[in-house]
């Protein structure tokens, strides 16, 4: 079966439609960029950055009284305001493959560990272990959504972390999803061959390039 094309436009299109400015707490904001994008360089699918979005929306979670990094992401993941804006944005999202890119366990602590004003963790295996089980919950919220994977990204070296990764991939294949882990090792999205636009890139090239490939991918 042939590759589809997944055009990586995330950081373009935040850079050129929204300015680098876009509001990625509000649905309304992160699903009308994706839908614009979308419209100008049709990708035959696209992942939904829920790091940006934690990113966001933990600013207003009360994380300080939280002791570690894992205490902290279990807060973060559990937040009801958060999982609500997440979900909708989801539910606004018109693209004809839909995926959500998770930062993996260990990159999830350091982000709630920062949003927690903590310095960054020695992360061990008891944590990716903990951290993976609070990420599974979360994504059961998205049992009902039309979804077609889950990417999880990994910045630290983490390949002797991913067999605590089961909870996750447990969730991923009950509701029928892909489950892939993004690392240097690892291809980005099975069955999705990945170009990625730079954000810096100038319009005309990128539309150039976008038109090659579709009518390559055509041949």
């Amino acid at each position: 079966m042939k590759a589809r094309l997944h055009i990586d436009w995330m950081d373009y299109a935040e850079a050129l439609i929204g300015g680098g400015k876009i509001d990625w707490s509000s649905p309304v904001a992160v699903s009308g960029l994706i839908n614009k994008a979308q419209a100008l360089l049709p990708s035959d699918g696209v992942i939904l950055p829920l790091g940006n979005m934690l990113r966001a929306l933990g600013q207003s979670v009360d994380l300080a009284t939280k002791t570690s990094g894992v205490a902290a992401l279990r807060a973060l993941l559990a937040n009801n305001h958060s999982r609500m804006q997440i979900l909708e944005a989801v539910t606004l999202v018109r693209v004809p493959a839909l995926a959500l890119g998770l930062p993996a366990p260990a990159d999830c602590i350091m982000l709630a560990a920062a949003l927690a004003g903590h310095p960054p963790p020695d992360v061990h295996d008891a944590m990716i272990e903990d951290a993976a089980l609070y990420m599974a919950d979360f994504l059961r919220i998205f049992a009902n959504a039309t979804l077609e994977a889950v990417v999880l990204t990994e910045t630290m070296s983490a390949a002797p972390w991913r067999h605590f990764y089961s909870p996750v991939k447990t969730v991923v294949s009950s509701y029928g999803w892909t489950f892939s882990v993004a690392a240097p090792d690892a291809p980005l999205w099975p069955g999705f061959h990945t170009v990625v636009i730079p954000p810096d890139g100038k319009p005309e090239d990128v539309l150039a390039l976008v038109r090659a490939l579709k009518h390559k991918d055509a041949l």
